[in-house]
């Protein structure tokens, strides 16, 4: 049955453009700046597709992702 077919799921906090040679400079516990805030949603992709936006949240010692969005599944 397709349903029971595995997809990666990925969430992408935000993104950065970075020089080639501040990636090579970067070590353990480099901040990386990213082009959102806090306050803004991640995208949600299934594959390379966004399917949804959420909020991250911590619960207990772990991330989570708390749907805020769902885009309509494409025809």
């Amino acid at each position: 049955m397709i349903k029971s077919i595995p997809v990666d799921i990925s969430v992408v906090v935000g993104t950065a453009d970075i020089a080639i040679r501040e990636v090579l400079k970067m070590s353990r516990g480099t901040m990386i700046p990213l082009h959102c805030r806090q306050s803004e949603p991640s995208g949600i992709y299934a594959g390379d597709n966004l399917v949804a936006e959420g909020q991250v949240l911590i619960e207990g010692d772990r991330l989570a992702v708390q749907l805020t969005r769902v885009f309509a599944a494409m025809a």
